[in-house]
């Protein structure tokens, strides 16, 4: 909410108006007149950011990664450097987050300052992934495979204006606080155990 009022008063960033991209399709430009080419880019990221997370899963910065989350002070006690790793994990996050902002940008030719820091926007990325879960390769996908056909469904009911996105917003509510309580580790680790978080034995935890 901050960024959203800090670029909507940045009259580099368009202000209010967000910016607008010309349309010059090439492949430089990753702006092309065929829909379907969005879809392939799409799911090539997809595929990347699932083979990438599943290799830092089973490196040894995964299984640093991982003590830092669940105990801090034992992890700094066995001589993790948890402010390197938190760092790590924060710039690999911000650097992926952004390649799919891009692809986004593009293929809209434009962002809005109330688009692209909304909090339904926000929310539905979290949610995605905690409905899922975390720690998983398949979690986040699975979590916005189930939210997006929510959503889906919803909008497509005969319910009146606006009624269907209303209660898209209270479902997403209600599905996270259901999680939390019923399934604090995600669909896909209550349906697949152990073997969906990846095969960490053996893996240094310094090095």
């Amino acid at each position: 909410e901050l960024l959203r009022a800090l670029v909507r008063a940045t009259e580099i960033f368009g202000g209010s108006d967000g910016l607008v991209f010309p349309f010059n399709p090439s492949v430089a430009t990753l702006q092309f007149r065929d829909p379907a080419v969005y879809y392939y880019i799409v799911l090539a990221l997809v595929v990347m950011v699932i083979a990438l997370t599943k290799v830092l899963r089973d490196s040894g910065f995964g299984i640093r990664a991982e003590a830092v989350r669940d105990d801090e002070g034992a992890a700094v006690a066995l001589g993790v450097a948890s402010r390197r790793v938190k760092l790590s994990a924060l710039l690999i996050s911000s650097a992926l987050t952004g390649m799919g902002g891009a692809v986004y940008a593009l293929m809209f030719s434009f962002v809005t300052p109330d688009q692209v820091f909304s909090m339904d926007f926000s929310v539905a990325m979290i949610a995605g992934a905690l409905i899922g879960g975390i720690g998983t390769a398949w979690g986040p996908v699975v979590g916005g495979a189930l939210m997006w056909l929510l959503t889906e469904a919803l909008a497509r009911l005969p319910l009146g204006s606006g009624v269907g996105t209303n209660l898209a917003a209270m479902l997403y509510g209600l599905a996270l606080i259901l999680i939390v309580q019923r399934l604090p580790a995600g669909v896909v680790m209550t349906l697949f155990g152990e073997p969906a978080r990846g095969h960490l034995q053996g893996t240094p935890l310094l090095g």
